[in-house]
């Protein structure tokens, strides 16, 4: 794959978590990206971070923002994000540019501006795993108990390494609750135009899914360009798919970065 040399040094790429999956996936992306390019996942909230209905992707973001400014108290720096990471990635950009942040590009990954409102409360206890689960891409099938969900969660989750092999079922619990409160945050997030560009990459298997093809994000970024890579919305951070992806983001980086065109 083409990379950049030693001497045109990509500023560093800064990865925003999805909600309650942890940055994880994101580790096959950060591989492909190679030497060239320094990539930094942020952390998600942590457990002294209480979510409740009440939280919002603007809230969120202020904790990324804060861990940018600590790893990089100045720009340039780029910032992405993948699927509902890619929400959270925008705000924090839009914060840090609001700090007079010199941001080039926001690299979306099949992301999507839900703008869906409030999430109904959940009926049934189990129903925060089978959310969870669900954005794993874990097949969970038939009613059962939750101990017994869990465990088979759990195991599933490992044995595809989208968790960490010492995860707890207590750990798991939290994080579905974590990740059921984030998810009604982002659902409620909408935005104003604003200046930002955006580069969003869209999944080969999801242009004839949705009717907009730009995913709503052009009614609120100045700038939005379009690439289509492999894969499912799942598979493409997964090899082999992730490999075209990380030549397209480094190449486009390169022009947006060094040459800084009108348009994308």
């Amino acid at each position: 794959m083409r990379y950049a040399p030693a001497h045109r040094l990509l500023p560093p790429l800064f990865l925003v978590p999805p909600v309650g999956v942890g940055g994880l996936c994101y580790a096959p992306l950060v591989r492909h990206l190679g030497p060239d390019w320094p990539a930094i996942v942020l952390r998600p909230p942590g457990e002294e971070y209480e979510l409740g209905p009440q939280s919002r992707v603007e809230d969120l973001a202020a904790r990324y923002v804060a861990q940018v400014q600590e790893a990089q108290p100045e720009g340039p720096i780029l910032v992405g994000g993948w699927s509902t990471g890619g929400v959270l990635a925008f705000e924090t950009a839009r914060q840090l540019l609001a700090q007079n942040f010199h941001i080039p590009l926001i690299f979306l990954l099949d992301s999507f501006l839900p703008r869906l409102g409030p999430m109904p409360p959940p009926r049934r206890p189990e129903w925060p795993l089978r959310l969870f689960a669900r954005q794993l891409a874990l097949e969970v099938h038939g009613p059962a108990p939750l101990p017994v969900l869990v465990q088979e969660v759990l195991r599933k989750g490992k044995e595809a390494q989208l968790l960490p092999a010492d995860m707890s079922a207590d750990q798991l619990l939290r994080t579905a609750q974590d990740f059921a409160a984030q998810l009604r945050a982002v659902r409620q997030y909408d935005p104003l135009p604003g200046s930002e560009k955006i580069l969003l990459f869209r999944v080969s298997s999801s242009l004839e899914s949705r009717a907009e093809p730009l995913q709503g994000w052009d009614g609120v970024a100045s700038e939005v360009g379009l690439r289509v890579v492999p894969g499912t919305h799942y598979t493409m951070l997964r090899a082999p798919q992730v490999a075209v992806l990380a030549e397209e983001m480094c190449a486009c980086a390169q022009v947006i970065v060094w040459t800084v065109p009108d348009s994308l």
